[in-house]
């Protein structure tokens, strides 16, 4: 069964996803070396650059589900068991993806550290120890996980052309937000300041976290359940 679901949305996502990667990191440590020659490295870039694959998996997720949920159902796979591929890829690619950059995170490290470079992070939780790298790649987790059940949810809303969904569009954006908590990273303008006044940090900002992926998995839920397919004629 979950051989079944592991072949959704595609066979080779995950093999393109790990290569688009791959790509991305070379380009990101291409820059800090083309900086460290015709400059000083003022920093974590791989920090600000790892925003590329939050939005790189929100935008992957959503257009998975937007190419693929016909075509899957067509060939007899039901909205459930769709859906259940999708949240396993959500989960199991977002972990991926959340080991393969906080290797890039601690690569970046060992860099800096050898160069003799400041490597300051405005994440909580910089990965300077072992325990560190750890919580560094639980709170990414967390961080793609949401992102990418938001872009499925957002897909899905738009895919049932829905009045609703131009409202979904603000609330995905609390969504997104909220996930930036769990690394102690910005979490926007509104829900910055909210989080900021309720003093919301370390295991209570993991919890909202959690808690987010739970809505965020129940809202694809009633919005993929019966949702009707799009054929030529519509």
């Amino acid at each position: 069964m979950i051989t079944t679901y592991l072949r959704i949305p595609a066979p080779k996502t995950y093999s393109s996803i790990v290569v688009a990667w791959a790509v991305f990191a070379v380009v990101v440590f291409a820059v800090i070396g083309g900086i460290a020659l015709f400059g000083t490295v003022p920093g974590s870039v791989w920090e600000p650059a790892a925003q590329v694959p939050r939005w790189g998996m929100a935008v992957v997720t959503a257009w998975s589900f937007w190419i693929y949920l016909p075509a899957h159902v067509a060939h007899g796979t039901t909205r459930r068991e769709f859906l259940a591929g999708m949240s396993v890829f959500t989960v199991a690619g977002s972990g991926m993806i959340a080991a393969l950059t906080t290797a890039g995170y601690v690569a970046e490290r060992l860099l800096y550290q050898a160069n003799g470079w400041d490597h300051t992070l405005t994440a909580a939780l910089a990965p300077t120890s072992a325990g560190d790298t750890l919580l560094l790649f639980a709170g990414l987790w967390l961080t793609f996980v949401i992102w990418s059940a938001t872009g499925a949810f957002l897909a899905a809303v738009f895919y049932r052309r829905t009045p609703l969904a131009i409202g979904a569009v603000p609330l995905g954006a609390v969504l997104l937000g909220s996930g930036e908590v769990a690394i102690g990273a910005p979490a926007g303008p509104f829900l910055g300041d909210l989080l900021t006044a309720a003093g919301l940090s370390g295991a209570a900002a993991v919890a909202l976290c959690v808690a987010v992926v739970v809505v965020v998995f129940a809202l694809l839920w009633l919005a993929v359940r019966d949702i009707p397919l799009r054929t030529s004629t519509n």
